[in-house]
């Protein structure tokens, strides 16, 4: 009886192979001949009146014909992409850092130097940044008869940023402060190299000139605006 429609179709040849392979659990090394050691197609013979199938390397001419094919096919396309996962929980919150650097640099002298004939200040050096530079110092006044001008100048490196003048009157000891004068600097700069921010102050004209408690401070920031 001829199941394929056809007697010895090649459809028929392999749908009765792969019942061969079902009956026996795929174990085609296992028929005689059908396939040596290694080898990547099988053998077999079929009958030209009915298609039966016997896998062999040797078929008789006259009632049957020779069929193979390889043992595993060419390998399929790569299939879609599968869809995202879901998101996974939140990990645990890490350890706080350690804290970072100062940032601000301060400088300041405690007491009192006569610049009548000198100039006294402080200085600070930073590294590369952006900075707000400010400076403050009070002008004394001792001359009992004379007005005194103090006057401070504000650098970074060699570049002068900011001058203020002040002048006090002539001391008078019973008022408490007179003849004193605050003399106040700020600045703001930026500096690719790291910098050496200075203020100065000096007299001018006449009188018994100090300069007490001169300060200098230099904040470093993200960007000046």
């Amino acid at each position: 009886m001829n199941i394929f429609g056809r007697s010895g179709s090649l459809a028929g040849y392999v749908l009765i192979a792969a019942m061969a392979v079902v009956a026996t659990g795929g174990g085609f090394a296992a028929a005689a001949g059908g396939s040596s050691s290694g080898s990547k197609t099988l053998h077999a013979c079929a009958k030209k009146k009915t298609g039966a199938l016997r896998l062999a390397r040797r078929c008789h001419k006259k009632t049957e014909r020779r069929v193979s094919w390889n043992i595993r096919g060419p390998k399929g396309a790569t299939g879609a992409t599968g869809a995202t996962g879901a998101t996974g929980a939140t990990g645990a919150t890490g350890a706080t850092g350690a804290t970072g650097p100062s940032d601000a640099w301060e400088t300041r002298y405690s007491g009192s130097v006569n610049i009548t004939s000198q100039t006294a200040g402080e200085a600070v050096s930073v590294p590369a940044g952006s900075y707000d530079v400010s400076a403050k110092a009070q002008e004394q006044n001792r001359d009992t008869v004379n007005f005194a001008t103090m006057r401070c100048t504000l650098q970074a490196g060699s570049t002068v940023l900011d001058t203020v003048y002040s002048t006090a009157p002539p001391y008078n000891s019973p008022v408490y402060g007179y003849g004193d004068a605050v003399n106040v600097m700020h600045a703001a700069f930026t500096t690719s190299t790291g910098t050496i921010f200075s203020f100065g102050c000096t007299g001018v004209g006449a009188g018994d000139l100090y300069v007490s408690n001169p300060t200098l401070s230099a904040i470093k920031v993200g960007a000046l605006h």
